[in-house]
């Protein structure tokens, strides 16, 4: 059975109708608990605690240098090399106990759960190819390019639009 380039625009801009925006489930860096005062905060702990966090949160990734403002006072946004890619990260105090929370402000989007999304939304089997990074950290309203090779020979390249930093995806065909 053929597969042609038409159908999978439809089936793709058909899907966000029928089933609302379809997310990908990556993981957000959760709360921290660290002691800190009201002062500002030493620039070394956080940067220690923010990679901690970040290897805890992304398993499987090689998580590079944190970096935070050498004078810290919450909130902050600092920034940690996921994968050769820089992820921007809001620390801010939850409690009034101190302890803190690292909120990721982009999407991680890991080439394992990419392949698995879009297979599950194919109709035919396909080679799927997303470019060479295992992850791709992506702004919200950011996009990811796709190539789709169907067993049967036929091609489509994709555009998947990342709707907020929980990987919320829409599928959309390009031109």
């Amino acid at each position: 059975m053929a597969r042609s380039a038409g159908s999978i625009e439809k089936r793709a801009q058909s899907l966000p109708r029928r089933l609302g925006f379809l997310t990908l489930a990556v993981l957000a860096i959760s709360p921290l608990a660290c002691s800190s005062g009201t002062a500002s905060l030493d620039e070394a702990k956080v940067t220690r605690a923010l990679t901690r966090q970040t290897r805890h949160a992304y398993p499987g990734t090689t998580v590079g240098q944190a970096r935070c403002p050498k004078r810290i006072t919450l909130p902050v946004t600092c920034t940690v090399e996921l994968d050769g890619a820089s992820l921007r990260v809001r620390v801010s105090k939850v409690h009034q106990n101190g302890k803190l929370k690292f909120q990721a402000l982009m999407a991680v989007v890991t080439g394992p759960a990419l392949q698995y999304f879009l297979q599950a939304h194919l109709s035919l089997p396909a080679t799927i190819d997303c470019g060479p990074s295992p992850v791709q950290i992506v702004e919200p309203g950011g996009e990811l390019g796709c190539d789709v090779s169907f067993a049967d020979g036929s091609k489509q390249s994709l555009r998947l639009r990342v709707m907020d930093v929980a990987g919320t995806i829409s599928i959309e065909p390009t031109s």
